[in-house]
């Protein structure tokens, strides 16, 4: 999800089935008391789609949440995702694939989606916005590294 939306791990955890508009293509986003509807990319959005015919599934086989709430992402035990079960998560990501510690994180993964983002020709100020960024300095950034991808790698 996070290569295809940008987000970082702590909004993951709090998501809801409602910030989920299925005919917008759209997930809605709210950091730091400020809300914002960001469209998935169609490989995001059938991605969410697939995830959540199989999770509605899953869950009505197994047993709710016991907080009540119909959170988008969550535990074996039907429990939200925390930031610790998102690192444990990572971690064992990490193990199967045999890659060391810090080589794949939520950051890198959100710096991936931008940088990607730009490469296919998105605009920095929509990508401000996605993610949820106040001011361009990141941004600048972002847009420095898909440069030099461009360069590196012959991008047109």
């Amino acid at each position: 999800m996070q290569a295809f939306v940008g987000l970082t791990q702590f909004p993951q955890g709090r998501l809801r089935l409602s910030d989920v508009n299925r005919e917008q293509g759209t997930l809605r986003i709210g950091t730091g008391g400020k809300e914002r509807w960001v469209p998935l990319s169609p490989p995001g959005q059938d991605q969410l789609l697939m995830y959540l015919d199989h999770a509605c599934s899953t869950r009505r086989r197994g047993q709710e949440s016991r907080s009540g709430e119909e959170y988008l992402f969550f535990t074996e035990t039907y429990q939200p995702l925390t930031p610790n079960s998102i690192t444990l998560l990572f971690g064992r990501l990490r193990a199967r694939a045999g890659l060391e510690d810090g080589q794949v994180t939520p950051w890198l993964l959100r710096e991936t989606f931008a940088v990607q983002y730009l490469l296919t020709g998105g605009a920095l100020v929509v990508l401000c916005e996605i993610l949820g960024l106040k001011d361009m300095t990141v941004a600048r950034r972002y847009q420095r590294l898909a440069d030099a991808e461009r360069e590196q790698e012959g991008y047109s």
